[in-house]
């Protein structure tokens, strides 16, 4: 077994003592989650889905860190107007901030596509339960409207979105746990830091996979938007001082120590 498997197995197995209450803290310590979770009563459910899914689809190429630049402002546009009747009307309200982000021809034209689109229009009347038996499904039909692949960062992040809306309405019973990471810049930087692979999108996806899969083979509540989520908001500094003071406040307890420890002492580690 080589260094990097040995450091892999460890990290896995402190993973799997982090307590349940962390994991969950953990997902309403993501952005999306604090910043949208208060439309879902306003909205109901099946156009609150539709809208986190949309909001998803465009989450690239920011003008900042997605936590300032790019939810907050979102939640600043909706707050204060009338709840959408229907997707197109939704298009209609977001295409003004679309149009003043980065890129902003091809995340007006992604708005539409999506919105537009029989799958939009479905999710729209959607129940939670409906949906969460029809995950797997939606993701394939996403890929398909939108002309990605079902791995591609936007696609999975944007079905992430659609887990957490679920959650949000206290649907737990999906698959979650089959959905890919998405591969962006804080992923490789922990992958890195903990000396996994820093090759191909695919290489990345493929470590990560295998922590979640061992992570589950002891603790089975734990998915990949719950690991996703872990990754994105440790990795924004992989300092042991700063994954320190992160795992203290997600109340990881021992098993976060030696996580910092770990990330941070790491082989690539800082």
């Amino acid at each position: 077994m080589t260094q990097d498997n040995m450091h892999q197995e460890e990290f896995v197995r402190l993973l799997a003592q982090v307590p349940d209450g962390s994991w969950e803290k953990i997902i309403v310590s993501e952005p999306e989650w604090r910043e949208m979770v208060d439309f879902l009563p306003r909205y109901t459910f099946g156009p609150f889905a539709t809208l986190m899914v949309v909001a998803g689809l465009n989450d690239f190429q920011l003008k900042g860190k997605a936590d300032r630049a790019y939810w907050p402002p979102i939640r600043a546009r909706l707050v204060g107007e009338e709840v959408s009747v229907s997707p197109a009307k939704l298009a209609d309200l977001l295409q003004p901030f679309y149009e003043r982000e980065r890129y902003n021809e091809m995340k007006v034209s992604r708005l539409h596509k999506f919105l537009k689109s029989d799958l939009a229009a479905r999710l729209w009347q959607g129940e939670p339960r409906q949906v969460a038996g029809e995950f797997v499904n939606i993701w394939q039909r996403l890929a398909a409207v939108m002309n990605q692949g079902m791995e591609k960062k936007t696609i999975v992040f944007a079905m992430k979105c659609l887990g957490l809306a679920l959650i949000m309405a206290g649907e737990y019973d999906f698959p979650s746990q089959k959905l890919a990471i998405p591969v962006d810049l804080r992923v490789r930087r922990l992958t890195e830091a903990l000396g996994g692979p820093t090759g191909s999108d695919d290489s990345v996806r493929a470590y990560w996979d295998a922590v979640l899969t061992g992570v589950r083979a002891t603790n089975p509540h734990v998915t990949m938007i719950h690991l996703d989520s872990f990754v994105w908001q440790v990795a924004d500094n992989v300092s042991e001082h700063a994954v320190r003071a992160y795992c203290h406040e997600m109340e990881m307890g021992e098993a976060g120590d030696a996580i910092a420890t770990l990330i941070g002492g790491g082989p690539n580690g800082r």
